[in-house]
């Protein structure tokens, strides 16, 4: 591609463009700010309405971006409107500033809900730096990983076997997520904002529903929120883990369609047996307390349940990023 002459690569320009689209729903937020005033009206939703018209906005003008790209914009849109819709819901005592503050850009601070006069604790030199090591660690291991799974699945046992590839992809996942998680963490406790690890250590989870509360702690609290608590909450646990588990299928079913650009299911189909998961795992976690033999034998269960269900997320991720050598039997 040339621009004025000068010449500007493919992934650059889609980088470019990456960050200007994704503008378009943080721009739409602070056009929003004045809707929050007439909250007795239109409460949250007119804002939420708002976004959501910028998301899309956003995914039209990045038809012709990769699936990739246009997945990073998607989930960028996610997070401002959960944030928008957090703080419309909210008893606001901050001005302007306050919500410029915690709308901020992507992942660079932690928070999905909003509490008002939130403040940052400052941390010591020396604790700086173990995060700044820490940081440094979890990026390197991301393209370290990235390139031993794909020499791993050029291997003639990984592209002649569904189930080796499965398990490729799914043991690169965790360790790159959970690299990730540390990256996202170190930069939010460097400022003051977090301790929580945004991926806390799922593999030592002894239930599905440990898992999830282990993973990614900011949409837990968002969905606790604005979902749980209202469906009903514990006394009605059933009906209020169906509802955040559907709740959370739909939202990556439409940052999934907005990025290869059409509806699969395999999302909401996903996050709805993971339902299941987190409705049986009181049982699982009372097998676990008679002794070592059933301990183990829940956490074998954990495992293989959450490793066989995440062929179907992952499934939605092969029209992203093919990951799969041979034919996916759960693609349609």
């Amino acid at each position: 591609m040339w621009v004025g002459g000068d010449c500007v690569s493919p992934r650059m320009s889609a980088l470019a463009h990456i960050f200007m689209l994704a503008g378009v729903s943080y721009g739409f937020a602070f056009v929003a700010w004045p809707l929050f005033g007439a909250r007795r009206v239109s409460g949250p939703f007119a804002p939420d309405a708002l976004i959501v018209a910028a998301i899309l906005l956003a995914g039209f003008l990045a038809r012709d971006l990769s699936a990739a790209a246009r997945g990073l914009i998607a989930v960028s849109g996610l997070i401002v409107l959960l944030r928008v819709h957090s703080y419309g819901c909210s008893e606001r005592a901050g001005g302007f500033g306050d919500y410029a503050h915690f709308v901020s850009l992507g992942l660079l601070a932690p928070y999905l809900t909003y509490s008002a006069g939130r403040r940052a604790v400052a941390e010591s030199p020396a604790a700086q730096r173990v995060r700044v090591i820490r940081f440094l660690i979890g990026f390197l291991l991301i393209p370290m990983t990235w390139r031993g799974a794909a020499y791993l699945l050029a291997m003639p046992w990984s592209r002649d076997s569904w189930v080796v590839n499965h398990l490729i992809i799914a043991g690169a996942f965790v360790v790159v997520m959970s690299a990730f998680g540390q990256c996202a963490t170190a930069v939010w406790q460097m400022q003051g904002s977090a301790q929580k690890t945004l991926v806390d250590n799922i593999l030592l989870s002894r239930s599905p529903a440990e898992f999830w509360r282990r993973w990614s702690w900011p949409m837990h609290a968002w969905l606790y929120r604005y979902v749980y608590v209202p469906a009903g909450g514990k006394p009605h646990r059933v009906r209020a883990t169906l509802m955040v588990f559907f709740v959370s299928g739909l939202m990556h079913e439409c940052l999934a369609a907005l990025a290869i650009g059409r509806v699969t299911g395999h999302q909401t189909l996903f996050f709805m047996v993971s339902a299941v998961g987190v409705l049986i795992s009181p049982a699982l976690e009372r097998i676990e307390e008679r002794g070592v033999i059933p301990n183990a034998m829940a956490r074998v269960f954990t495992l293989s349940f959450l490793v066989a269900s995440s062929a179907l997320m992952f499934a939605t991720l092969n029209y992203i990023l093919p990951v799969y050598q041979k034919h996916v039997w759960l693609l349609w």
